[in-house]
């Protein structure tokens, strides 16, 4: 007995809904006459459009009323009688219709730079009643899906229809179908589920359908059907859920019976519609089919489940559950084929109008995607058995756009005309709630819904249905708590809004544009050689699921792709030029001059790219030369929004009602945190013979710390110099709260920061789990991380490898950072929840002023430009400490193959173990900063820096003992690049350094220009003081003295400097002194992405010319030379060796 066919809503639901999705359009009785036009000047590439006038009574005439008043119901199934006997219908010869040649329509980027407005004396209607959009303001963009015209004197106008056009409004702002299904009640509904990205806990039937859904879309992908199969994929799918089963507090025997229960219907799935002809039984139900006309469906094959499609045509995005090729027989004579979505509904048997419009919007965005006409979508329903067709039709999709377009409007109109005042101008950008006490009170996003009406809105509601409820979410806050939610939401809004200004570059410039801003890598190809490196993560995560190693394409004059923006951990997405937007996403693993290296959520298949490419060039092309397409990606530099949803969350989970009290007395309120001067942990950890062995250990100033956490009962702020021993106290107090039988989360803001707390744990006789992404986790901290852990075959021991570890450790979430806005900065986003609450209570935090890293020459740097001498050394040893040359006789073998060098060496000089900090000034060398892009690096310094690296690690000092500090990201690649045969050197930015240290430090400063601009990365000088107290020992720093003092803040460094005789003054050329006799000329090239030589250091025609290959020598091997007598490269050959691997542009 099959279940009953899922519930037909009623007629007066459907009508509600479409007069919902077609509000502001004619009533369908009597369509009212009506002519109006809004004038719009559209000048897409700096040429004037027009639109011209509507005429809304002829357009009103092929709308199907009678189609839309009702609303694509479910229908019961259709007899079976209506159904051909199996022998009949097999017997019968089916013809395959052949579709139509496909041509998409014409879609036009305009720019609104003048609107009009007027009407005739019976005109009432303005042009919203096209695609219902609330207006279009100047400056807006707009997409015109249809053809143009010439006109007479060569301009081109459209005039736009209902029949033949479709307006996209803000069309680079991608909303998903899911998002547009729900807005016809309530369009504030679908904003605010935007704003605030909230976790639902799982619930028993959310977990069955998510489980149910992946085993159905391994069927599809998989080809298998059979009861067993489908059985071991339920096993091996709730041993991955184990997690969610827990938290929703479900028996891994209940979940496996309940969803065999629920899979009865998949296996009849497969009987019944996979094939490449439809079964008799394999009705397709469809309410727009004549009275006893049969449908047949067949699914032949399937295209790719979980698609990611990014349409900027329509201003869409979604994913879809499967993308099928489906055949259907309509007539029992003849067979259509033609792909289309295919949504998987586990949940009740409930046919919902939302899903129904979800699915056609899917189908728009497959259509134009694969580039073949996409007529209607399947809906499955698992608890019914029953698939349903989805018609696409024109004006049904009209009424969606329209719904899209205003939801658009909404979210570009917050920030429109802000001016000057960001921070306090700002128009409604939530529409008004709808007022309805049943459709509110079971709105999932009631809580967020009327936390911004009282704090962003500040609405007063005494009367309305939801009065009550009104005042039941929001009774409890005050006028701060509202006032704190505003600030600091709007805060967020502007980081938000400058984060994704890059987003719609993806489609608007060409790659190769984009790449000159260094946010994009064009003209790559797939690497099919085996990778070696980097894969062994490949699918632990669901951003890292596959590796790929893309190349430059053999014959593009390109730079280096370590020149711009991009860099390795940075989120990207991966598109196939010209049109096929972002195919998969992930991020960086690895980064080379003509290589990059991925993780990324999806496959590349190149057969199917190469598919999609021919569809949707109209079968222009010969099979033969689609088969031998090389197929070029370009890879963009993306932006994670997600996590500003997250911070929104984070936020407004302080103002719910039952939410988290005690941090919003804490971090709001700012209460006074409370210390019990004696408590029972203090006693049990002073009486504990362990605790006090650790406690030995400790200074006094760090053993206060300690016992202010253990008698506060909300927090303690531990404010630690450099080198006082932070790590070292978190690392105890670990250790003791275990001891006393405690459970410890251990979080910051860097993976760096909390692998340097595990590195001090490593000898811990306790369990520690470390969460995170496996490919940003410290490889001495992987055997901490799940991945390590063999997969768990039960809750229970699920359980126990979660709920054992005392603890567990991970990154949290924070924006203070990185701010980029600078009125986010203005408003206080930057400042830290640390500096918040000791500022308003100093009684809490506790100084570490003991340091036991650098020796008294280092930290006397800090101690007199930052912390007024309160900086001391730990004891004698440290303060003496310096770096000792194991191979004293290197620099001597080094003077012999350079005799001109002479005494006064500025190498040798560097090497002394008394010269234990020293700013080197290469003014006189020159080194002069260059620009890559809008980036800036400094090549020679990289030199000198890489020069006595080399040297450092010839005298004997070992790899590891050594960092290289550069505030810039272009100059960490260049040296990245040129360090690369020394993997164990680290090279990190000053934020990255943090937690860090290293008996050498070698700073590359990195500005030198004539101006003397510095930037803003110099002049914070939070971060010089991270970056030069990351040093024990020795502490060397290259720069230009004369660009650097011209910074206020820098100017006393240089006096200090100059008063202890802590600057060496390079000579002209000292780049070129050592270079030869470190890097000979056969082994100075450095390892590169391709087997090229150095060529003959005495013929002047072997050296490489700096520039594009001309289009003669595209494709060959062969280079283009240039006089070594001439330019910057005379008489350099480390430069000329730098110049040919990093700003390599052949």
């Amino acid at each position: 007995m099959l279940p009953n066919p899922p519930a037909k809503p009623s007629t007066t639901e459907e009508q509600a809904f479409m007069a919902q999705l077609l509000k502001d359009s004619p009533v369908p009785v009597t369509p009212t006459r009506r002519h109006s036009t809004r004038k719009i000047t559209l000048p897409p590439k700096n040429q004037l459009y027009s639109a011209g006038k509507i005429d809304l009574e002829k357009e009103l005439t092929g709308w199907d009323w009678e189609a839309l008043s009702d609303y694509i119901p479910t229908p019961e199934k259709l007899p079976r009688k209506t159904v051909l006997a199996e022998d009949e219908h097999q017997d019968t010869a089916l013809q395959t219709q052949i579709a139509p040649e496909y041509t998409p329509e014409p879609c036009t980027r305009c720019l609104v730079q003048t609107v009009e407005e007027f009407c005739n004396n019976d005109d009432l209607t303005s042009m919203s009643s096209l695609q219902r959009s609330p207006g279009s303001n100047l400056g807006d963009v707009l997409n015109i899906i249809g053809p143009f015209h010439i006109l007479a004197n060569g301009q081109k106008s459209i005039t736009l229809t209902t029949l033949e056009n479709l307006l996209i409004h803000h069309p680079d702002t991608l909303l998903t179908p899911s998002l547009l299904a729900s807005a016809p009640n309530c369009q504030r509904k679908p904003l605010v589920t935007a704003l605030v990205r909230a976790l639902s806990p799982p619930t028993p039937s959310l977990v069955y359908g998510t489980v149910l859904h992946e085993v159905f879309q391994s069927c599809l992908q998989e080809g298998r059907w059979d009861a067993p199969w489908i059985e071991a994929r339920v096993d091996s799918t709730l041993s991955a859920s184990f997690g969610d089963l827990v938290r929703a507090n479900i028996s891994l025997s209940t979940a496996k019976d309940e969803i065999l229960r629920r899979a009865v219907g998949v296996e009849t799935f497969g009987r019944r519609y996979i094939g490449d002809h439809p079964k008799r039984e394999a009705i397709l139900s469809d309410t727009r089919a004549a009275r006893g006309e049969t449908a047949l469906l067949a699914i032949s094959s399937l295209h790719d489940v979980e698609e990611d499609i990014w349409s900027p045509t329509y201003g869409l995005r979604g994913k879809l559950d499967a993308s099928v090729q489906a055949n259907i027989d309509r007539s029992q004579r003849s067979l259509s084929t033609h792909p289309a979505p295919f949504e998987i509904k586990t949940g009740r048997a409930v046919a919902g109008l939302e899903h129904r419009a979800q699915t056609m919007l899917y189908g728009l965005l497959m259509q134009d995607r694969y580039g073949e006409p996409v007529d209607l979508g399947l809906l499955y329903y698992t608890q019914s058995e029953e698939v349903i067709s989805v018609p696409v039709t024109r004006h049904e999709l009209r009424a969606l756009i329209g719904v899209r377009n205003a939801i658009a409007e909404w979210m570009a109109r917050r920030f429109r005309g802000s001016g000057r005042n960001a921070l306090k101008d700002e128009a409604p950008f939530l529409p008004p709630t709808i007022n309805s006490e049943q459709l509110c009170g079971r709105c999932y996003a009631l809580d967020a819904c009327m936390l911004y009406r009282r704090a962003v809105e500040n609405v007063t509601d005494e009367a309305s249905q939801i009065a009550d409820i009104y005042a039941e979410k929001t009774g409890h806050l005050s006028q701060s708590h509202a006032d704190f939610f505003k600030t600091w939401e709007r805060l967020i809004a502007l980081e938000e809004r400058d984060m994704m200004r890059f987003k719609k570059e993806l489609w608007v410039l060409g790659a190769d544009e984009r790449e000159m801003l260094g946010r994009c890598f064009a003209d790559m190809v797939l690497d099919t050689s085996p990778i070696t490196d980097g894969t062994v993560n490949a699918g632990t995560s669901k951003i890292h699921r596959f590796t790929y190693r893309f190349r430059r394409r053999v014959g593009v004059g390109a730079e280096s792709l370590l020149n711009g923006h991009m860099s390795v951990g940075d989120a990207v997405t991966v598109s196939v030029l010209p049109s096929l937007f972002a195919l998969c996403r992930g991020f960086i693993l690895e980064l080379g001059p003509q290589h990059v290296v991925l993780g990324v959520d999806h496959v590349l298949d190149v057969v199917v790219i190469r598919q999609r490419l021919h569809q949707r060039s109209h079968h222009s092309e010969s099979d033969a030369k689609k088969s031998t397409i090389q197929i070029s990606f370009r890879i963009d530099k993306d932006e994670f929004s997600a996590g500003m949803g997250r911070l929104r969350e984070n936020l407004a989970s302080l103002f719910y009602v039952g939410g988290d009290g005690t941090r919003l007395r804490l971090v709001v309120d700012l209460a006074p945190p409370i210390f019990d001067s004696e408590n029972e942990l203090l006693g049990a950890v002073q009486a504990s013979p362990c605790c006090r062995a650790l406690a030995r250990s400790l200074n006094a100033h760090q053993m206060l710390a300690v016992e202010k956490v253990l008698c506060s009962r909300d927090y303690t702020l531990i404010l630690g110099m450099p080198g006082t021993g932070k790590t070292t106290v978190v690392a105890h107090l670990i250790q003791m709260l275990v001891e006393m039988g405690k459970t410890v989360l251990l979080s910051a803001y860097t993976h760096s920061a909390v692998d340097t707390i595990l590195a001090k744990l490593k000898d811990a006789k306790f369990g520690i789990l470390r969460l995170g992404n496996i490919d940003k986790v410290h490889p001495s901290s992987r055997p901490y991380h799940l991945s390590a852990r063999r997969q768990p075959t039960s809750i229970e021991e699920f359980e126990r490898q979660f709920m054992t570890p005392r603890v567990v450790v991970t990154t949290a979430l924070s924006i203070d950072q990185c701010v980029r806005n600078r009125d986010a900065r203005k408003g206080g986003l930057d400042v830290s929840l640390f500096r918040r609450l000791s500022e308003a209570h100093p009684h809490a935090v506790v100084e570490l002023t003991q340091q036991y890293r650098m020796n008294s020459d280092i930290m006397l740097l800090s101690n007199k430009l930052i912390y007024s001498d309160r900086l001391s050394c730990g004891n004698q040893k440290v303060a003496n400490q310096s770096l000792i040359m194991p191979d004293n006789l290197f620099i001597q073998r080094l003077h012999e193959l350079v005799p001109s060098c002479g005494a006064q060496c500025w190498m040798k000089e560097l090497l002394l173990p008394s010269r234990k900090a020293v700013f080197v000034d290469t003014d006189l060398v020159p080194a002069t900063e260059s620009l890559v892009s809008d980036l800036v690096q400094n090549v020679t310094e990289a030199m000198l820096v890489r020069q006595f690296t080399e040297c450092l690690l010839r005298s004997g000092i070992r790899p590891e003992q050594i960092a290289v500090v550069t505030l810039y990201r272009q100059q960490i690649k260049l040296l990245s690049h040129l360090l690369s045969s020394q993997p164990d050197i680290e090279i990190l930015t000053a934020d990255r350094s943090q937690g860090r240290d290293k008996d050498c430090i070698i700073m590359s400063m990195v500005r030198s220009n004539e101006e003397g601009m510095v930037g803003d990365l110099v002049k914070d000088w939070r971060r010089m003081n991270v970056a030069f107290t990351r040093a024990r020992s020795k502490l060397i720093i290259f720069g230009s003295r004369t660009t650097l003092a011209r910074t206020p803040l820098l100017e006393s460094f240089f006096q200090l400097m100059e008063g202890e005789g802590w600057i060496l003054q390079l000579p002209r050329g000292a780049h070129e002194i050592h270079a030869e006799a470190l890097f000979p000329p056969e082994n100075a090239h450095i390892k590169r992405g391709r087997q090229d030589s150095v060529g003959d250091q005495n013929n002047p025609e072997s050296e490489e010319k700096i520039g594009k290959r001309s289009p003669h020598d595209a494709g060959t091997n062969k280079r283009i030379r240039r006089s070594p007598d001439t330019g910057l490269l005379r008489g350099r050959p480390v430069l000329r060796d730098v110049f040919n691997d990093v700003i390599d542009l052949t």
